[in-house]
């Protein structure tokens, strides 16, 4: 070991507010991309394999592509069997993946009548059309398919058109639902709506769902239509009829669109408030927000939209905010970025970008994870024409605390050093960030040189 000494002050500056906290590993691209097929708007990914639509593939028939995650090489492209049937179909407009299924919404397929949508399910062993689900009472126009999830057993798929009456409003124009299918079978398990629902929520815009909870988010719900956005929280572990708990942010804004996105880890849900530049996380099972979060990079040179909250996804104890539209300098679009999040505290692991990334890509406009690989969406990229879109492999550095002292500082407070870096030595990136020291006292780092 070699004892390193020196002042806290030079090692604050020396490292940065926002360290890149990752490795890029793979980019994607469909074989056959083309111009405006914006591959990447929505991502998925399980173990080894990872899924990204292609909404306007062809004209907007719409596909999606499976990748493996490993070296980043196509293995299927995924086409309904009835795709010729309507058009424009947009389907890839989401994408879910679970095991050896994947399932792909579609919300202008033909479903029970003309139009009003439909989500399909596929072999990830053979990229074969296994099942096409329809809503029992789908009706045209409904947007069955706009979002997706999978658990273990579980689809669920958003329909953010559909129309029921809600309070005094006999039609409820577009106030949405969702359903619950078995993934084997394919038989609708359950509709959800809201129990307080108003026209013009968009219920089921985006979805979530795991073995205890789904999540139904409903950006414009609000009374007078200012969409504040809510969450509504349907507990699965006590069967039939799931019981509904409506979740909203301490600091409810008008034009927020609270639950724009949504993801589930375990018991805790993280919804981005789009319209609003900020995440969100609770507790499930009490219902408490724990904190909140807003854009790290909107500050006033970057000029103050980073569309923080265009993505989220979670595993475990991280999660990933995606900021589709993130610069670094004023003004326009830019390529964007993505965050790196501890789930328990809040706490920024790191910020990372494209390694081509260019203005209006909108890397991070869609965010999965497994394990600490992150999957990101750029479906504005160029690469096979303008807009063909992408999608890019990462590893992040998740941190851990290595060196905590015995007794505080004359802060009083307790000092700590994390150290940030690949499991790959060969990429060469490792950082030690201080918490909590004082200025210009002095501090030791013990590092092993072999």
């Amino acid at each position: 070991m070699k004892l390193l000494k020196f002042a806290l002050a030079f090692l604050l500056l020396a490292v940065p507010t926002f360290a890149q906290g990752g490795n890029e590993l793979h980019k994607l691209t469909a074989t056959d991309g083309a111009f405006q097929d914006a591959l990447g708007a929505r991502v998925a990914v399980d173990g080894n394999l990872a899924v990204a639509g292609a909404k306007y593939d062809n004209g907007s028939w719409g596909a999606a592509y499976l990748f493996r995650m490993d070296n980043g090489v196509q293995q299927h492209k995924l086409l309904p069997n009835d795709g010729a049937l309507s058009v424009p179909n947009f389907f890839g407009f989401d994408v879910g993946i679970n095991d050896n299924t994947v399932v792909v919404g579609s919300p202008e397929s033909d479903g029970l009548v003309a139009n009003s949508g439909a989500a399909y399910l596929f072999s990830t062993q053979t990229g074969s059309q296994t099942l096409k689900l329809t809503a029992s009472d789908g009706a045209f126009g409904d947007n069955f398919g706009i979002a997706v999830d999978m658990s273990n057993t579980l689809t669920i798929v958003g329909a953010s058109y559909e129309s029921h009456p809600v309070g005094g409003d006999s039609v409820g124009a577009q106030a949405g639902a969702a359903y619950i299918f078995d993934t084997v079978t394919g038989v609708e398990v359950a509709k959800i709506q809201a129990e307080d629902g108003f026209h013009d929520s968009f219920y089921g815009d985006d979805v979530a769902i795991n073995n205890d909870w789904a999540l139904v988010g409903a950006f414009r719900d609000s009374p007078v239509d200012i969409a504040q956005g809510a969450v509504y929280v349907y507990d699965l572990t006590n069967g039939l009829p799931y019981q509904e708990t409506k979740i909203i942010p301490s600091d409810h804004e008008n034009e927020g669109r609270f639950g724009s996105e949504v993801a589930l880890s375990g018991d805790y849900a993280i919804i981005a408030a789009e319209g609003s530049n900020k995440v969100y996380v609770f507790d499930l099972t009490t219902g408490l927000e724990l904190y909140q979060l807003s854009s790290p990079t909107d500050l006033p040179h970057t000029g103050g939209d980073s569309s923080y909250g265009s993505a989220v996804a979670a595993e475990g104890d991280t999660f990933v905010v995606g900021a589709s539209n993130h610069r670094h300098f004023c003004c326009g679009t830019g390529p964007g970025a993505f965050y790196v999040h501890d789930l328990t505290t809040g706490q920024l692991k790191g910020e990372l970008t494209a390694s081509d990334g260019a203005a209006q890509d909108r890397f991070g406009e869609a965010l999965a994870i497994t394990g600490n690989q992150v999957l990101v969406g750029a479906s504005g990229d160029d690469d096979n024409g303008s807009s063909s879109g992408s999608a890019y492999t990462f590893e992040v550095a998740l941190g851990h605390t290595y060196c905590s002292p015995a007794e505080d500082n004359s802060n009083n407070f307790p000092a700590t050093i994390e150290a940030y870096g690949s499991t790959i030595a060969a990429w060469n990136y490792f950082e030690l960030r201080a918490n909590m020291w004082v200025s210009y006292e002095t501090g030791y780092i013990m590092a092993s040189m072999n």
